[in-house]
């Protein structure tokens, strides 16, 4: 276990003897449970929010029920893209649930781009004869989402999705080559994973420079988000601003391609003034993106609080 302790000298005042004590270290779960244990219960959880979040998309898919369902798939995904990589899926799992689903993410998408580029379209004041285009453009978009939902069967799909969740751990453990990996601490496992991804996003941010560059680090920023949130449970303001302005960014990006032939100058010009305000602060939030970023706790003794300047944690 790391584990980082700051002690001060013993007062010299009898009124004034107790020492403080500080102590970072790994949260004890993480430490103890074993990682094929920990992905499943991760995963589990995942399934319950989207359910939830299916059921509702399926009654009505307005714009804020696809908004919700695709974090929902996104967030199940970042997860299943580790559980992929140690070895849960299999073939048939892949045709017969993942691919699925992907599908629906995917068609869900380009649905909620339609209503961003409404939202955004209405915000810059655009004129209401190409609001109604883009909005009968949006119409086969929601067409399509609701023949996948209805093929897709919510009910059916998450049910044989919970019981894979259930069952495939005993499986995997009869098949591997490697039990020692599977039943290692969690936070060995995730502290690797972790650490290539912030490799990942370093090379991507590192020629990140054009709309295409941006984009690629913000899919790298979003998987290293959700790789911290689900699996650590860590919100970091950093890159959930990080995210949000790559995602603002690529916004613009759309809209511009969509008023390409358009005789608007103002408006155009209004468009590059806010990319480069946005790019502007951005450049402030990529140097100072959280590598290294781990969870600990903390633990002072009674007494005075630490001073600012010390170390409180482990990273």
């Amino acid at each position: 276990m790391k584990v980082v302790i700051f002690e001060e000298p013993e007062p010299a005042s009898a009124n004034a003897r107790q020492r403080r004590l500080t102590i970072s270290a790994v949260p004890q779960h993480l430490l103890e449970t074993p990682w094929l244990e920990f992905q499943q219960s991760t995963a589990l959880a995942l399934c319950d929010s989207l359910a939830d979040e299916l059921t509702r998309l399926c009654r009505r898919p307005t714009a804020g029920r696809v908004h919700d369902t695709r974090v929902a798939l996104r967030r199940f995904f970042s997860v299943w893209g580790v559980l992929k990589e140690e070895g849960w899926q299999t073939k048939k799992f892949k045709r017969q649930v993942a691919a699925k689903l992907r599908e629906l993410l995917k068609a869900l998408g380009k649905l909620r781009d339609w209503d961003v580029n409404l939202e955004m379209g209405a915000d810059f004041g655009l004129p209401e004869r190409t609001l109604e285009k883009w909005a009968a453009k949006r119409k086969p978009v929601k067409k399509a989402v609701k023949r996948i939902i209805a093929g897709l069967d919510p009910q059916d799909i998450l049910c044989r999705l919970r019981a894979y969740l259930v069952r495939y751990p005993d499986e995997l453990e009869k098949r591997s080559d490697n039990l020692e990996s599977m039943r290692a601490s969690t936070y060995e496992r995730l502290d690797r994973i972790v650490e290539e991804q912030e490799k990942e996003v370093r090379e991507l941010e590192a020629k990140a420079d054009g709309p295409e560059g941006l984009h690629r680090l913000r899919l790298g920023i979003k998987r290293w988000r959700y790789l911290m949130t689900e699996f650590f449970g860590l919100t970091n303001l950093e890159l959930v601003r990080a995210q949000q302005l790559l995602g603002r960014l690529n916004d613009y990006e759309r809209l511009e391609t969509l008023l390409k032939n358009a005789d608007a100058p103002e408006l155009k010009e209004r468009l590059k003034l806010e990319r480069e305000r946005l790019l502007k602060e951005f450049e402030q939030v990529r140097r100072q993106l959280p590598y290294g970023l781990r969870p600990v706790i903390v633990s002072v003794s009674p007494g005075e609080a630490p001073d600012a300047s010390e170390p409180a944690l482990l990273k």
